[in-house]
């Protein structure tokens, strides 16, 4: 059965074929004009029987709205007595139900005192289950490893890591705690302690007060031809990027059982990184606000 159908919504001309006492599937993309079809097809059969009234004049076209010659129309349905169209609203009306599939079935076919047992004793399986994962310790730590690892990406971009993302901050030279620059190596207890981030810290805080005479101004003794390199120490590590790192380093460690033998690798080659990893900035605002800014090796 062809149906034809003119001036219909955005359908200017066009067919369709039905198959009677069948059901028709159309598929196509939004707008493409399925559920003006379906409509025009409903209109023009309630128009033949009764049932309605210019029907087929909600689908009027705008631009023939004060045309009397651009009325829309469908021929090629006069033999169909009665039509069920599986719509978005036949959808919301009869099968997606908040509490049943079909309106009145679900307490004549399934609700009863059989599935009110079933309902309580999976209620009580996910309540015990529930329980295990919240009590599990072993748990709790992958989830807080997860979310620390998570959270130290930053803000999502196109391609890379943004710039200013705690894992950028942490190993945009390197990973200067495993890798230590030549030159620093006498401090190396300290840059590798667990707490090397306080360590920079306090070591910061005597900078200041190295200009005030020749002694250092942390033991007093004379700093004469050491100077440059106790300054360079604030120079490649900062506290705060540091402690990032110690955080992100133990973070993908304590996960290490929870990757394949391939990811492992490239999170080795990651976080022991010797030359460090660039930041593209392209189009940056001299403050950095608003930037895309990622990191690439």
């Amino acid at each position: 059965m062809l149906v034809k159908l003119e001036k219909c919504n955005n359908i200017e001309t066009g067919s369709v074929e039905l198959m009677e006492h069948t059901l028709n599937l159309k598929y196509a993309v939004n707008g493409s004009g399925k559920t003006t079809i379906a409509r025009a097809i409903v209109a023009s059969i309630h128009e033949r029987l009764g049932k309605e009234t210019n029907a087929l004049a909600t689908l009027t076209p705008f631009k023939y709205r004060k045309d009397s010659s651009g009325k829309p129309e469908v021929t090629g349905t006069e033999a169909i007595q009665s039509v069920r169209v599986f719509d978005e609203h036949y959808m919301n009306e009869f099968v997606f139900q908040a509490d049943e599939l079909l309106k009145g079935s679900f307490d004549v076919f399934i609700g009863g005192d059989a599935y009110k047992q079933g309902m309580e004793a999976i209620d009580a399986h996910v309540a015990t289950m529930q329980k295990a994962l919240n009590e599990d310790q072993d748990v709790a730590d992958l989830i807080s490893d997860f979310n620390e690892i998570s959270s130290s990406f930053g803000k999502e971009t196109k391609s890379g890591i943004h710039g200013s993302s705690s894992l950028a901050k942490a190993f945009k030279g390197g990973n200067t705690v495993s890798n230590i620059p030549v030159g620093l190596e006498p401090y190396k207890s300290f840059i590798q302690h667990a707490e090397n981030y306080k360590w920079v810290k306090w070591q910061l805080g005597g900078i200041d007060f190295m200009n005030v005479g020749s002694d250092c101004p942390y033991c007093t003794n004379d700093i004469h031809g050491k100077r440059e390199t106790i300054k360079r120490v604030s120079e490649v590590y900062e506290p705060k990027a540091i402690e990032n790192l110690n955080k992100i380093v133990s973070a993908f460690q304590r996960l290490d059982k929870y990757f394949s033998e391939d990811t492992k690798a490239k999170i080795s080659d990651f976080v022991a990184c010797i030359g460090g990893y660039t930041r593209r900035s392209s189009q940056l605002s001299e403050d950095g606000k608003g930037a895309d800014r990622s990191l690439e090796r």
